[in-house]
């Protein structure tokens, strides 16, 4: 069993059965209830669900590196939009602060599985460099019969993301005749690299893109294509669940 520490609450003896394997995480008695608000909110939001698994998985790897840290370097952990400040201390995990911040996405990496826009300017489409940690519901498309929306597709197999940005707009306006298209508009692009349309971490990130919409209650036209219909599927499917689960 671990030992009482002073301004610290022992978190994995409410997360894992038993006698818990690997490390025990702490978290700051300051941040203990932003921890019981996260596990209890978790179930019906994907953004705090993948801070959730985040804090969890900071139990894993008993023996790695610096199990026996005692100056204990204080350590980030950014995972799409969420932060996690720890260190590690005699095989110990203490979880200093809990965020989530739009301004940790990841960037840099112009073929990242995740939200980009495209962006038309002089008749040419263009992927931006950099992902979006939201899709723009308040830019919105008209068309032919008067209303619009927002427009947005789920990449299938291209060899990289410019290519899926400028081919999936032909298939929007087949699929959604009567879409004005002028120059200044986009529309949200969620692309995945190849072999990560199955991943867990490319249909938690669409999951979450559909969740911020329907929170919203934001109409989006999705168009779908090939390998992507099955980040799609999966992902609507989470929703399904999670939602069941938080009712």
């Amino acid at each position: 069993m671990s030992a009482s520490i002073k301004g610290w609450v022992d978190i994995s003896k409410h997360e894992f059965k038993g006698s818990p394997r690997g490390r025990t995480i702490y978290v700051a008695q300051d941040q203990f209830f932003n921890y019981k608000k996260i596990k209890v909110m978790q179930k019906g939001n994907y953004e705090l669900t993948e801070l959730w698994r985040s804090i969890v998985s900071l139990n894993a790897n008993a023996g790695a590196g610096d199990v026996l840290n005692t100056a204990a370097t204080s350590r980030k952990l950014e995972r799409n939009g969420v932060a996690i400040l720890y260190f590690i201390n005699n095989g110990q995990v203490f979880i200093e602060n809990l965020e989530f911040n739009s301004n940790y996405m990841k960037s840099g990496d112009v073929q990242l599985t995740g939200l980009y826009k495209v962006k038309r300017t002089k008749q040419e489409w263009r992927v931006a460099k950099r992902k979006s940690a939201a899709m723009d519901l308040n830019h919105k498309l008209n068309n032919n019969s008067g209303s619009s929306e927002h427009y947005a597709a789920v990449s299938g197999k291209f060899p990289h993301k410019q290519r899926a940005g400028k081919q999936l707009i032909k298939h929007i306006e087949k699929a959604y005749a009567g879409v004005h298209l002028t120059d200044d508009i986009h529309y949200s692009l969620y692309w995945s690299n190849k072999k990560e349309h199955k991943k867990q971490d490319s249909v938690d990130g669409l999951a979450r893109l559909i969740q911020q919409a329907n929170d919203k209650k934001s109409a989006v036209n999705w168009l779908v294509h090939g390998e992507g219909t099955t980040t799609f599927t999966k992902a609507l499917e989470q929703l399904k669940a999670t939602n069941k689960q938080g009712s």
